[in-house]
């Protein structure tokens, strides 16, 4: 099934545009297997310089999921037998919101950068050194470091 929609709330993502979903559902004993593949666009901020950027996070599915009500706090009880599946129910129906939060929350970069080699800003002056270098001068030494500036080696 393909399907594109509206990222769900909750999962510390900012969309930038719907995302795409091409899922399987595969009928277990017990369960679902989901298979297939998410496409999330996101706006995010550059870590070393905060400028906001969007990019694509391509996320391959392949969970076993419960049979449980994604409401009730039980279905998300740890058990043997059950180990990290999510509940998909929702009444009588079949609701991937919850799967599809949690992967979109364990796939988020930590430290999102805009491009690899982005410089990021000055420690001193706060200028994106992307724009071109600043003018503060780099003798300013961290007082914490002061100790080590006389210290010669041979």
């Amino acid at each position: 099934m393909e399907f594109t929609g509206d990222g769900p709330p909750g999962s510390g993502a900012v969309f930038a545009a719907p995302i795409e979903l091409s899922l399987e559902l595969v009928n277990l004993d017990l369960g679902i297997a989901v298979r297939g593949h998410l496409s999330v666009p996101l706006k995010q901020a550059c870590s070393r310089c905060l400028g906001v950027f969007e990019q694509i996070l391509e996320i391959d599915v392949n969970e076993d999921c419960a049979l449980k009500q994604i409401d009730a706090p039980e279905s998300y009880a740890v058990d043997d037998d059950d180990l990290c599946q999510i509940p998909l129910l929702n009444g009588d129906e079949l609701d991937l919101s919850e799967l599809v939060r949690q992967l979109i929350a364990m796939h988020l970069p930590t430290r999102p950068l805009c491009r690899e080699e982005c410089p990021g800003l000055c420690l001193h002056c706060g200028r994106d050194l992307a724009a071109g270098p600043c003018n503060c001068l780099d003798e300013q030494t961290d007082p914490r470091w002061a100790g080590l500036t006389n210290l010669k080696l041979d």
